[in-house]
């Protein structure tokens, strides 16, 4: 399906998050990542506990150097994953990944202000 075709099924309904978090998927193919982007602030909007919809999302910030925005998409996204699978073994799990994930994170742009500086 085109571009076209997922905006025609939205004209026809709008809160059909699926069609947004498609359309997402074909403008980042095309290299559109506002537009990407704002369709999966559109598709969280409309199913807020969409684990996949945080994921890409915050795939997409990362890929334009917003990291604050895209950590917290992935804390969301390990957040409803732990929720389905209802324990807080893996919740704890997970957010020691994700705090592994940020120190990493915070040493590469250290590094890289070092470079700068240099």
């Amino acid at each position: 399906m085109a571009v076209q075709d997922y905006t025609a099924c939205l004209e026809l309904n709008p809160e059909c998050a699926p069609a947004h978090f498609n359309r997402a998927g074909l403008y980042f193919s095309l290299g559109d990542l506002p537009a990407a982007i704002e369709d999966l602030d559109r598709a969280i909007a409309i199913d807020p506990i969409n684990k996949e919809f945080f994921l890409n999302r915050a795939v997409l910030m990362r890929k334009q150097n917003r990291f604050i925005e895209s950590t917290n998409d992935m804390t969301m996204h390990k957040r409803l994953e732990s929720r389905e699978l209802g324990t807080e073994q893996q919740y704890q799990q997970n957010q020691q990944q994700l705090q592994k994930g940020a120190n990493v994170e915070d040493k590469v742009k250290d590094d890289e202000a070092k470079a700068k500086a240099e």
